[in-house]
């Protein structure tokens, strides 16, 4: 379910950009079509929303299976059809954001989605609902690192001198980081190419892959990284002794959404599906299955998982929203220094 955090930028795509087409007048309610992911996610959606809702009012819940970017393009391309290809997309936050500034949305309201009211109000959208969240964390050996990081700041010390990685793919995650331990913030990264070269002569390293860092905190060769708080979840399940510590500058949300089509064929059975994803047992099993968060008021982690990931009110409140406008602006610049300097 993970993939690349960020698509083209919203104003390559800005470029064939039409007038939305009116709300579809034909609809087919005998069936949902849900654009999603596959995998366990696919299969816990089965179980936890797809049947139940089935069952209780009898209609046909068809999952499109495919990634995020394919499904993205999709939505896009498809625009001008009075006739769209799903009644339900799932979508990263990324790229939840391009297909909001393309107007290819319907907006969500309680009436139309009544569990809506219960979501946590950082997570809100006016065009979407979250179904699950992680964050950027700092995840650490728990065996060879007995006083974990507790800042991103804190892993520029001589401690990690050739003991710290990180994923070639996580870079803009870890841009951000070096930013936020320079006293920037999401919208501001500045001050981070600076500070990587200082992590650099530090002896850092660049994996090509989430699996090569998990083999290298395994190993012992890498004692911390940067990564996903469910990642460090998925990784401990599997026997990898790592914990996770949550920086004291703030951690980046990651939120995965799921939005209406203009276009949807049967919209009326997209609130219905939408609204069954924030159940208390929808939200339970998905959290379960993708090591997140819910993302409703009503609804708390069980001990087995919630002391994978004791995450506190108080640790939300200072959770943070990527400024997604800003990313797409420094996107390439950001790419650049990765590659021909930081990595090379």
């Amino acid at each position: 379910m993970k993939r690349r955090t960020f698509l083209a930028s919203a104003a390559t795509l800005a470029g064939t950009a039409a007038l939305a087409p009116p709300r579809l007048a034909l609809a087919d309610p005998s069936r949902i079509v849900v654009g999603t992911w596959g995998g366990a996610g696919a299969e816990t959606l089965r179980k936890v929303v797809d049947g139940p809702l089935s069952a209780a009012r009898g209609v046909e819940i068809i999952q499109d299976i495919g990634n995020g970017e394919a499904r993205l393009t999709k939505l896009l391309v498809g625009r001008q059809s009075s006739r769209g290809t799903f009644d339900v997309a799932h979508l990263s936050d990324a790229d939840h954001h391009v297909a909001s500034l393309q107007n290819v949305l319907q907006q969500i309201d309680t009436a139309s989605v009544p569990r809506s009211a219960l979501v946590l109000q950082k997570l809100r959208s006016p065009d979407s609902i979250p179904f699950v969240y992680t964050v950027q964390a700092i995840i650490y050996n728990r065996d060879r690192v007995t006083e974990p990081p507790k800042s991103y700041a804190d892993l520029w010390s001589p401690r990690w001198k050739d003991k710290i990685g990180f994923a070639d793919q996580f870079h803009n995650q870890v841009i951000t980081a070096a930013a936020l331990a320079a006293g920037g913030s999401v919208s501001d990264f500045s001050a981070a190419p600076d500070k990587l070269r200082e992590l650099k002569k530090l002896g850092a390293r660049v994996y090509p892959s989430h699996e090569a860092i998990a083999a290298a905190l395994n190993s012992g060769e890498i004692d911390v990284t940067i990564s996903l708080a469910s990642r460090a979840v998925f990784w401990a399940r599997s026997g990898v002794p790592v914990g996770f510590a949550l920086p004291s500058e703030g951690s980046t949300l990651l939120v995965y959404r799921a939005m209406v089509p203009l276009n949807a064929r049967n919209a009326a059975g997209a609130w219905l599906y939408l609204d069954a994803m924030l159940t208390p047992e929808a939200q339970l099993g998905l959290a379960q299955t993708m090591a997140c968060m819910p993302v409703v008021s009503d609804v708390e982690l069980p001990p087995e998982l919630a002391q994978f990931l004791p995450i506190s009110a108080k640790d939300f409140d200072r959770f943070l929203l990527p400024d997604f406008a800003y990313l797409t602006s420094v996107r390439d610049r950001n790419l650049t220094f990765w590659q021909r300097e930081f990595r090379a």
